[in-house]
């Protein structure tokens, strides 16, 4: 495992910025874009439309090939709940839960139907309700070694034995290839950028902000399998999303769009999405 580092312009700024890891609700609802109600609330297909794409297009793949109307479900780390709808739209049983209760909930269930959110903490706190599955997209590249560790036995703890997790990293493997690329690559590149424009007279800093975390897929099977789950299935999606935030990457396939498959060869060497599914096979003490 190993701290995962962002670099990005700072438009008017003179000094370099380090910038902490996000750890409340409003942090992570400021980083995604905000959870207010929209005019993409209007109805279902302007919110399909506005919200289901990029990596939840990949999520909504993977739960339709692994997930069923008659399991009891909870979401963590919920958000605006953009895959969890289309399934509660189909009658799907699903609880969504995050650190507060979003301001567009009301708005989403005029568009789709009435559906249980829950505050929920899982990092302290485990339910008292059991799960059947227990969806978690997006959330663990915010973990550390211990904080992942005490997400998966609260999550044990909350499911039925035999009952599933599915997890999703987002985030590259913490792989030679993703350091070079994350800690060399990019941060020489955002300098050098950074400098041009200075030259040009277009005044900025650089920003650099702790992330998260990358783990090796055996890491996070590991303590998984330390909290009383084994693995299940594993699968690799979306070769895009890590190479594109090299901006000169993404300028080149902007211009020379053919080039995209090039990349999506270097790319496969750092998926952006890997999906752990595990099943409970033992009970922790509580």
């Amino acid at each position: 495992m190993r701290k995962w580092y962002k670099y990005f312009l700072l438009y008017g700024e003179k000094d370099n910025k380090n910038i902490k890891k996000h750890d409340n609700y409003l942090e992570f609802e400021k980083a995604m874009g905000g959870y207010d109600s929209t005019e993409h609330y209007f109805d279902k297909k302007t919110f399909i439309s506005k919200y289901l794409q990029g990596r939840f297009e990949h999520y909504g793949k993977y739960l339709k090939k692994h997930i069923t109307p008659n399991m009891k479900i909870l979401s963590i780390a919920s958000g605006r709940c953009i895959n969890e709808l289309q399934f509660i739209d189909k009658n799907y049983n699903i609880t969504c839960s995050d650190l507060s209760i979003p301001t567009s909930y009301n708005s989403a269930k005029r568009i789709f139907k009435e559906f249980n959110f829950k505050v929920l903490n899982i990092l302290n706190n485990y339910t008292n309700e059991k799960y059947d599955c227990i969806l978690s997209l997006g959330l663990v590249y915010a973990f550390s070694e211990n904080e992942l560790r005490n997400y998966l036995n609260n999550v044990n703890k909350s499911l039925n034995i035999n009952g599933e997790l599915i997890l999703d990293s987002s985030s590259s493997p913490n792989n030679i290839i993703t350091l070079i690329y994350d800690q060399i690559y990019l941060r020489l590149e955002i300098v050098v950028i950074s400098k041009i424009l200075n030259l040009l007279g277009k005044k900025n800093s650089i920003g650099i902000r702790h992330h998260g975390y990358k783990f090796k897929n055996n890491e996070i099977v590991k303590i998984a399998e330390n909290s009383g789950f084994e693995l299940i299935n594993l699968e690799k999606k979306d070769y895009l999303t890590e190479v594109l935030r090299s901006k000169i990457i993404s300028k080149i396939i902007k211009i020379l769009p053919p080039f995209k498959y090039f990349f999506v060869v270097f790319g496969s060497l750092m998926p952006y999405l890997r999906f752990f599914k595990f099943k409970k096979i033992k009970n922790l003490s509580i």
